[in-house]
């Protein structure tokens, strides 16, 4: 009978579990069906950008995990609308250039005609006339045609795209925002979809659906992080392990671990970026040694990162970094850990801490660009503008000598 009776109060829990979720985030969030309402009211794309965004920052401050089944419609359909207003603008930016490039052409060519003729006659080349669509859409005798005003125009339809095109951006914020304030099973549903979008997004937003992941905390963020991470665009490559640093989770310090030994210098160096985020005497570890075996560029990017986590500037050597690290560790240490851990992750970017200018051997500069690759491309401008010109000062060098001069001390200290 007991057993009977507990079946059958399984029974009746599992059919009336939606109801009773439903109601539960009704409680929590009462407001919801009139903020849905406001959002699809406002959310059309024959609205300006102003009323779309008052909407969606709506749905974003409710936090209600409903809201971001309702933004990734909403970003869907924002893709489309973009991804419309760009081929119009591509199509009719076209046709202004072939209809100018044929314009002109076509008075071009007379006027050749008319300097072989008055060349073939020894005289003065006679004046060529325009008029009827040349005239209309050229513009002659200082007077302007439909063609300044149309560019003009199309000029403002694509601020008008791209416009249209960074809102998207926008829209995976507000998601973001949602997300953030969800725990337990809440946040792993809403989450699921939002990495799945990330990672079957169209090749034009992949982009900014990889950089926006890393403004969301959780593991399936950082599962897509991971598969993105592994994507054939080398670019895409570097902005997943650049999130999975600012998603700043214990999981995705260790993945960036494993990228340091990538082959690849660009993602060994995104690897080194993404740990900038962690405030963390491991992670500080972790690129020393990181710097003991890169050279160069990645070496300095090291030392960058390190600079960034303390918060302090040291010389850019490792014997530097090694005698400060060891000075200061222990009070590092115990400063992160009187820092509140909220566990969410970075939303601003830390300070840009220079490193300094004096580096370990084999560095060069040219006109004052510090380096220490190896690996270098000199490009000297010798165009005519280089010369030394008709009001310069005569114990002014010419632009050409000064080249020369940084040229060679370059190479010399090489």
């Amino acid at each position: 009978m007991k057993r009977a009776l507990a079946l059958t109060l399984a029974a009746l829990l599992a059919l009336g579990s939606a109801p009773f979720l439903e109601d539960a985030r009704a409680e929590k969030n009462p407001d919801w069906s009139s903020i849905k309402k406001e959002f699809k009211d406002l959310f059309k794309t024959k609205n300006a950008l102003s009323k779309r965004r008052k909407g969606v920052s709506k749905v974003a401050k409710s936090k209600d995990p409903r809201g971001v089944a309702e933004l990734l419609k909403a970003l869907k359909k924002q893709e489309k609308h973009a991804l419309k207003m760009r081929e119009e603008y591509e199509t009719q930016e076209a046709e202004w250039a072939e209809k100018t490039e044929r314009l002109e052409r076509s008075v071009e060519k007379r006027r050749q005609k008319a300097m072989e003729k008055a060349k073939e006659k020894g005289t003065d080349p006679e004046p060529i006339s325009i008029g009827g669509e040349e005239l209309e859409w050229l513009g002659a005798n200082n007077q302007p045609g439909k063609m300044q005003a149309e560019k003009a125009r199309l000029q403002k339809l694509y601020r008008s795209v791209l416009g249209e095109e960074d809102f998207s951006i926008y829209i995976l914020r507000g998601i973001a925002k949602i997300l953030n304030a969800l725990d337990g099973e809440e946040y792993t549903k809403a989450a699921k979809p939002v990495a799945k979008a990330a990672e079957k997004a169209p090749s034009r937003y992949k982009s900014a659906y990889t950089r926006m992941l890393g403004y969301i905390k959780g593991d399936p963020i950082t599962d897509a992080l991971q598969k993105l991470a592994g994507d054939s665009k080398i670019e895409i490559q570097m902005l997943a392990l650049e999130s999975l640093g600012r998603q700043n989770s214990e999981r995705g310090k260790e993945i960036l671990y494993g990228y340091l030994s990538a082959e690849a210098w660009q993602v060994r160096a995104a690897a080194i970026q993404g740990l900038a985020f962690y405030r963390n005497a491991e992670v500080v570890d972790r690129l020393l040694a990181q710097a003991r075996n890169e050279e160069g560029h990645l070496r300095r990017r090291c030392f960058g990162a390190m600079s960034v986590i303390v918060g302090e500037k040291v010389k850019g050597t490792i014997e530097s970094w090694e005698s400060w690290w060891k000075s200061n560790r222990a009070e590092w240490e115990e400063r992160w850990a009187r820092e509140p851990q909220s566990g969410l992750p970075v939303q601003d970017d830390p300070p840009v801490i220079a490193v300094d200018s004096e580096v370990s051997g084999g560095g060069t500069s040219f006109y004052g660009i510090q380096t220490d690759s190896k690996h270098i491309i000199f490009v000297v401008d010798v165009s005519g503008s280089m010369r030394r010109m008709d009001d310069q000062h005569e114990e002014e060098p010419a632009k050409i000598d000064v080249a020369r001069r940084e040229l060679k001390n370059a190479i010399k200290t090489l």
